[in-house]
């Protein structure tokens, strides 16, 4: 024989509205919460930006590129014919011994007819001079024209003086960076920012191009006048600066 437990009517009403009522007051607080998190996560405004510093520097070391070029019947003369020259520029260098020198290899090779036969050689070195002494060089440059042809030179800012500006340059340009920040802070009326990314370029040199530097042929003509120039040493930042702070 089996007995049925039945709840009177009154109670059973009142579980139900008790049950009611705790549903709606379970999924008011759901909405709420996600009403909350929506408000801790809106993306603060966040604004990009960037600044450079530079300085202009007197270039301090000059390369000089000069080279000379041979033809022979053979390759062997058109080599020896290259060391002969060679050999009287370095004698014209052996009194200059802050002088750097670099010489390329050879470049020997064969010249053709229209039946593709070989009728001569022809040749080529250069030699490279690197010298932070630059007062000297219209002279040396008119003494060396009689065994070497003059090809280039190159001016630019010696390691030691990049080094030494770079210092300053960096400091300068991290206080415009900081004061860049707080100005665009203020227009916006933020009182509270945060610089969440700072990026910092390597500095890079630039020099405006030169002219063509024509050596003296004989020395009876004038030396050259040699203008080192400047370069621009540059330094660039670029941030990322988030205007208000996060909720806690």
């Amino acid at each position: 024989m089996r007995f049925v437990h039945t709840l009177p009517p009154a109670f059973t009403i009142v579980l139900a509205r008790l049950t009611a009522s705790l549903i709606f007051t379970l999924g008011f607080q759901s909405m709420a919460y996600a009403q909350n998190d929506d408000i801790h996560s809106k993306p603060l405004h966040q604004v990009h930006f960037s600044i450079s510093q530079a300085q202009q520097l007197d270039n301090d070391v000059a390369e000089i590129r000069f080279r000379h070029i041979a033809q022979a019947p053979s390759a062997e003369g058109v080599m020896q014919e290259i060391n002969q020259h060679m050999q009287a520029a370095l004698k014209v260098l052996k009194s200059q011994p802050h002088i750097q020198l670099q010489t390329s290899p050879y470049q020997v090779y064969p010249a053709y007819n229209k039946q593709q036969i070989i009728t001569h050689w022809k040749g080529r070195q250069s030699l490279i001079l690197t010298t932070e002494k630059l007062a000297g060089l219209p002279k040396l440059l008119t003494q060396l024209q009689p065994y070497l042809s003059y090809e280039s030179t190159q001016f630019r800012i010696s390691e030691e003086a990049r080094q030494k500006t770079l210092v300053n340059l960096t400091q300068q340009a991290l206080k415009r960076y900081q004061k860049q920040a707080e100005l665009i802070a203020q227009s916006f009326g933020k009182p509270h920012y945060q610089l969440v990314k700072t990026q910092i370029h390597s500095p890079s040199a630039i020099q405006p191009p030169r002219p063509y530097l024509q050596a003296a042929r004989s020395m009876s003509e004038a030396a050259p006048v040699i203008e080192s120039g400047q370069s621009e040493l540059r330094i660039q930042i670029d941030g990322t600066l988030q205007l208000g702070s996060p909720s806690p």
